[in-house]
């Protein structure tokens, strides 16, 4: 944390500092908890949510490194990218590279999407 206000970084950046990990835990049946350690930014939690034929990562947090993949492909991988908010839009393009995974996100929410992506799928109504 800096004293003086705000920090920014990137993922490459918190990757070579070698201090972030996200921890995998496993909440009930069909639903883990990531979260990066230490806590980055606000804190954010996303989720891996296991269905009978699809697991769906609702919501991404902005780390992600070799050993989360491979935690989450031991769960049976990602399908599909779903995001509540704009505040989860930092690294869902890496996410969907790494899981080769569509992104979910409603067109009311389109002029927050900084990174553009043939994975981004935009959907409207209900």
């Amino acid at each position: 944390m800096n004293p003086n206000g705000q920090d920014w970084t990137t993922l490459d950046d918190m990757r070579a500092s070698g201090i972030y990990q996200n921890e995998i835990v496993r909440m009930e049946e069909g639903l883990y908890r990531i979260t990066t350690v230490p806590e980055f930014g606000i804190g954010q939690s996303a989720f891996v949510v296991q269905g009978d034929r699809i697991n769906v990562l609702w919501d991404c947090i902005s780390y992600l490194d070799e050993e989360t993949q491979k935690q989450i492909r031991e769960l049976g991988g990602i399908d599909a990218i779903s995001l509540s908010h704009p505040h989860y839009y930092s690294t869902q393009v890496q996410w969907a590279e790494a899981f080769d995974c569509p992104i979910y996100i409603h067109e009311d929410d389109k002029k927050w999407v900084m990174e553009p992506s043939n994975r981004i799928v935009f959907w409207s109504d209900e």
